[in-house]
């Protein structure tokens, strides 16, 4: 087992390229244990990041992120020629966060420390793949047991299905009762533990991500600025401009202006690449 997987590389990362027209694919596989809020892609699929969630994208995918605020990640990258273990694309660690935190920075303590002597240098790395190890089948645990307690619960609610349906369906009105329906909770009480879970109420939340696809929108495609207004739900160009100038600080046009100038500038080679290379 230990000739089949080999870490490459483990440590704390600013978050770069925070825009879904950036992807990333690598050839190892990855885990992401993140202190912000972002929008995560896999392939075609969109995931809602929240502090303290825990994400494993699989070796060869395509990924990308788009977040309004800076932060860093703990990640392990690794490869695996035979990987055994069911682990969950998005798991929420909760209070369980600060657990396998400490445990990534012990693995990256002992996997980047550098020394004179070899031998010591491959008793430490040995120790840090042993508790690697350990901390995968930890996650694999956490994820059986939350799916357990979903079952037993008829009540259960999940703020990352729900809020991945948000993001699907961002293109038409989403009214409170429907987010209440998800969630199995009355409308009045869903109200009150979204905005204690996401510090924001659920039409500032709905807000935001459509003014967060319509920049996406503005920077990667040819559609006029009404066009756009109407793909995320807000069809009145004014009230548009209005909203999207209430998030952002400028009109959807400067947005697009500054926006394309600056992807056209990047060179992405010195960045990172498809095939995994990261910032020089």
């Amino acid at each position: 087992m230990i000739n089949d997987i080999q870490i490459e590389r483990v440590g704390e990362y600013p978050i770069l390229n925070a825009v879904h027209e950036f992807s990333y694919q690598t050839p190892t596989h990855a885990i992401h244990l993140y202190n912000y809020h972002s929008s995560l892609k896999i392939e075609e699929t969109h995931y809602s990041i929240l502090p303290g969630s825990m994400t494993f994208i699989p070796a060869g995918k395509r990924y990308s992120f788009q977040s309004q605020e800076n932060g860093k990640h703990w990640c392990i990258h690794w490869h695996d020629r035979d990987l055994q273990m069911e682990l969950p694309t998005l798991l929420e660690l909760k209070g369980a966060s600060v657990f396998f935190k400490e445990q990534l920075k012990q693995i990256s303590s002992l996997f980047n420390t550098t020394h004179p002597n070899n031998r010591v240098h491959d008793l430490e790395k040995k120790e840090a793949f042993y508790r690697f190890l350990a901390l995968l089948e930890s996650l694999k645990n956490l994820n059986l047991q939350a799916n357990l307690r979903a079952k037993r619960s008829s009540k259960s609610f999940s703020w990352i299905e729900t809020l991945q349906w948000i993001n699907k369906n961002l293109h038409r009105p989403i009214h409170r009762d429907e987010i209440a329906q998800k969630l199995n909770l009355s409308p009045h009480t869903a109200a009150i533990k979204f905005k204690k879970e996401h510090k924001i109420s659920i039409n500032q939340y709905l807000l935001k991500q459509r003014i967060e696809k319509a920049q996406s929108l503005l920077t990667t495609t040819a559609l006029t600025i009404k066009e756009i207004g109407t793909a995320v739900s807000i069809e009145d160009p004014q009230y548009f401009n209005k909203q999207f100038r209430k998030v952002t600080g400028m009109s959807p046009s400067k947005y697009r202006d500054n926006n394309q100038e600056f992807l056209s500038s990047l060179k992405f080679d010195k960045i990172a690449t498809d095939l995994g290379n990261w910032l020089e």
